[in-house]
């Protein structure tokens, strides 16, 4: 078959152009290899960058005023760690909110959630409280609030209006009541850092915020007094009143605390000064006219005791009985600076419970005077005239 000039024209063509895409496509293979340098060189040098980034920034912190204690994550040329001071968020009768917030992106407040709290007095280190290198290597184990505090109910922050977490932080709230308070100093610390949940998470930049739950107060109700042995617990001493209606007082150190009387069934305590941490014994006889061991009584092994005097025992005048609970323990805090008058300081409680006169006793008291002087004054007479 004979071909036309036309096709041969056409044949020729399609060859050129073929050879042509056979050369560009040959030297695309060539340079490829460096083109991929290039561009994995870019990324090394953009990882770089990144991870100067993040390893540039700083948590300042914790501010804490108001009952809020705030952390700031930021970018930091110098790469310097904004150590947070001596300062705490405090948890009292009269304060009993507290505030936590976490500025700056992908910075959480940690634990993670603050379901649990994390306690110093609980030596290790797990994951939930390991704070990052910027903390100095803080020691603590995770515990709820409830068990740590010693109530009955569920106690844990709540995340106010969350954020989102990229961009802003997080804020967090922790609300109280009086009964939720402790009867000793009890002290934790929570925090922020930056993306908690990443695996190199102890690398990150971190903020610790302590806590301090300070101890309820000292309280009767109803003649029964619940010591308590906070640094602010025991101000002053409790005041109760032994009346003929309600004859009997009752002292609960609970396990924490001790009667200080050496002997509970004979000895109370001294009242010259009434706050004195020294267990200074005074027998009951030297304070009431009559006491029988019977009505005294301890509870367990001196965590308690209950004076009950008879109506028909009652003195003539007011008399004032000392009673009183020591702290087990001295401090109730691991921080080595505490001194006396600072949180986790323990003090003792004290009780003074006034026996109050009966009418009927006083009048008794005065009818036996009366016909004392009465007698004498008879008998005096009859003396007289018989001289």
């Amino acid at each position: 078959m004979m071909r036309t000039p036309a096709v041969s024209r056409l044949c020729r063509g399609l060859r050129l152009r073929a050879r042509k895409l056979m050369v560009i496509y040959l030297g695309a293979v060539a340079l490829l290899p460096g083109e991929l340098a290039i561009a994995e060189k870019f990324f090394e040098g953009f990882q770089h960058r990144i991870m100067q980034k993040e390893q540039t920034k700083t948590q300042h912190g914790p501010t804490i005023e108001g009952g809020v204690a705030k952390c700031s994550l930021t970018a930091s040329d110098t790469g310097e760690i904004t150590k947070h001071g001596a300062t705490a968020l405090t948890l009292s009768i009269q304060n009993l909110t507290a505030k936590i917030e976490c500025h700056g992106p992908r910075n959480q407040a940690v634990p993670l959630g603050l379901g649990i709290v994390c306690d110093p007095s609980l030596k290790g280190i797990n994951g939930t409280c390991q704070f990052g290198a910027s903390t100095g290597g803080i020691e603590a184990m995770d515990i709820t609030l409830q068990r740590l505090l010693g109530t009955q109910k569920f106690l844990s922050w709540t995340e106010d209006v969350p954020y989102e977490h990229t961009y802003r932080g997080e804020k967090w709230t922790l609300n109280l009541t009086a009964d939720d308070l402790p009867l000793e100093d009890i002290p934790f610390f929570v925090g922020c850092q930056e993306d908690p949940t990443s695996d190199d998470s102890a690398n990150k930049p971190s903020c610790v915020v302590p806590v301090h739950v300070e101890a309820r107060p000292s309280v009767q109700a109803d003649n029964v007094v619940t010591c308590a042995y906070g640094h602010k617990s025991n101000k002053q001493p409790v005041e109760v009143e032994i009346t003929s209606e309600k004859n009997a007082v009752t002292v609960e150190c609970g396990s924490l605390g001790f009667v200080t009387s050496r002997n509970v069934a004979t000895e109370c305590c001294a009242t010259d000064d009434p706050l004195a941490e020294e267990r200074t014994g005074k027998k009951y006889t030297d304070v009431l006219p009559i006491i029988e061991a019977s009505w005294v009584e301890k509870g367990g092994v001196t965590t308690s005791v209950t004076l009950t005097i008879p109506v028909s025992a009652f003195p003539s005048k007011d008399l004032k009985i000392r009673l009183a609970c020591a702290p087990r323990k001295v401090s109730g805090t691991t921080d080595p600076e505490t001194t006396t008058g600072q949180f986790g300081a323990a003090t003792s409680c004290n009780v003074i419970a006034t026996v109050k006169t009966t009418r009927s006793n006083s009048s008794a008291l005065s009818s036996l005077w009366a016909v004392t002087a009465s007698g004498a004054a008879s008998v005096a007479g009859l003396l007289s005239t018989s001289f």
